[in-house]
């Protein structure tokens, strides 16, 4: 697996790999995270999309996930 990229957007450390054909995107708040595998033949650039992961709409939704991954782990797991 090779790194593309490491960068900060909103609360979230960003990390973004190529391994066997795909991005392998990372989105990281406190012990949370999320990741994505999007072949890269979908992709035009890896400039589009490093831009793409730092729009602003995108990061509300990933922030908001976040947030209700938090709210399951308070409600399912800690008593």
């Amino acid at each position: 697996m090779r790194v593309i990229k490491n960068f900060q957007v909103g609360n979230c450390l960003v990390s973004v790999f190529v391994w066997n054909e795909k991005y392998i995107i990372k989105f990281e708040q406190d012990e949370l995270e999320q990741t994505y595998k999007i072949r890269k033949i979908d992709i035009i650039s890896e400039d589009d999309l490093i831009g793409t992961l730092q729009e602003a709409a995108f990061i509300t939704k990933i922030e908001a996930r976040f947030e209700a991954m938090r709210q399951d782990w308070y409600e399912h797991v800690l008593f």
